[in-house]
């Protein structure tokens, strides 16, 4: 039976765009014309498996009943659109519309729709494709199709890519998902991952994610920001060497102007703006795009007071420990070795060491070391 409604339902629908397309008109009164085809005319009508068959204009004139006479039905008894036949799709001499099997014979170029005969005639709809890509044009045509694996935004009439690398729920980008969770399973939209239930956990945290996925710890008044640990500052944030978007995420209340820069091997991060390369520990004072110029690595300081964390300060990476000398003859470089700082003499060759052992760091700075690591 549901083939047969299928069938039913797909041609009724190709008439219904045909008869729109053609023009609604009003009531003439006296049996005449109404919306579309006079009551009680009847029509030939395709049936499933390619015969023809006769449906008959309603009483309201809207529109045509089913397809009768089609030879293969089998008389359940029930109304014609429950009778169920066999469907073999068949298409003759169409060239678009329905091909009685729900599936489509066709479809017209821009500026024509399909008549019931199945053949592209001009129309009177005109396309409207403006800001469009991809998807209906409003007269039943198409704007175009996505490439490759891309997707159309039906709504937006836009080609999107979605992108479910890494991720097994949650959203595309696309408007879609990429896949659901089971049972006693959530998403966390923002990893794209499945998690038991989640509880959040806010303890020491003011602002910022509560580690749930959704959800926050809080919000930070005018004038501040949320740090990565959750605390509320004021709106610059960053250090020497933290992550940044902009200048004004880089605290430059410390002896140091800083920069928010993207750096090759480092990323975008807060780094001292310089004037010439002595400013800078790394003997590089880099012109930037906008005509200003920044050291080009993160690791600096002005002077001791100006640290973030000195020699034994507390530190989460190597970015927070400065150099402790402030002489640019003998500087040192500094890592964090648990959660204090460790600073070691900078060094060019193995003479330049008491211990004889000029090492070089994963960062590629060069630093004095035991006699073992040589």
């Amino acid at each position: 039976m549901g083939s047969w409604i299928r069938v039913l339902s797909g041609w009724m629908l190709g008439v219904a765009v045909v008869v729109g397309m053609v023009g609604c008109g009003t009531a003439t009164g006296g049996g005449g014309t109404v919306n579309g085809c006079t009551p009680g005319v009847t029509q030939a009508c395709l049936c499933p498996g390619g015969a023809m068959g006769v449906q008959t204009c309603n009483d309201l004139g809207n529109g045509y009943g089913s397809c009768a006479g089609c030879p293969g039905a089998v008389d359940s008894g029930t109304p014609a659109q429950n009778d169920a036949v066999a469907c073999t799709p068949n298409c003759g001499a169409r060239r678009c519309g329905d091909n009685g099997c729900g599936g489509s014979c066709g479809a017209c170029a821009a500026g024509q729709a399909c008549t019931a005969a199945g053949t592209c005639a001009a129309s009177t709809c005109t396309p409207n494709c403006t800001g469009r890509s991809c998807g209906m044009d409003g007269c039943g045509g198409s704007c175009g199709s996505c490439s490759g694996t891309g997707s159309c935004n039906a709504m937006t009439g836009q080609c999107c890519t979605p992108n479910c690398d890494g991720r097994s729920c949650g959203p595309d980008g696309c408007g879609g998902v990429c896949g659901s969770c089971p049972g006693g399973l959530v998403c966390d939209s923002v990893r794209g991952s499945c998690t038991p239930t989640c509880t959040p956990t806010c303890a020491g945290r003011n602002c910022g994610p509560n580690n749930c996925g959704t959800g926050s710890c809080g919000t930070c008044l005018s004038g501040q920001a949320c740090s990565p640990s959750g605390t509320c500052v004021s709106a610059c944030f960053a250090r020497v060497g933290d992550a940044c978007t902009a200048d004004a995420d880089c605290c430059s209340d410390r002896g140091v102007t800083t920069r928010c820069v993207r750096l090759t091997g480092v990323g975008t991060v807060c780094t001292a703006a310089c004037a010439n390369n002595s400013d800078c520990v790394s003997g590089c004072c880099a012109p930037l795009n906008d005509g200003t110029r920044a050291c080009n690595v993160a690791l600096f300081c002005a002077s001791n007071a100006a640290c973030f964390s000195p020699v034994g300060g507390a530190c989460s990476g190597d970015m927070d420990c400065c150099r402790e000398t402030t002489g640019l003859q003998n500087p040192t470089a500094c890592t964090c070795v648990g959660a204090a700082c460790n600073c070691a003499a900078l060094c060019s060759q193995h003479s330049d060491c008491a211990s004889g052992c000029c090492a070089r760091r994963s960062d590629g700075v060069r630093v004095c070391a035991a006699a073992s690591a040589c």
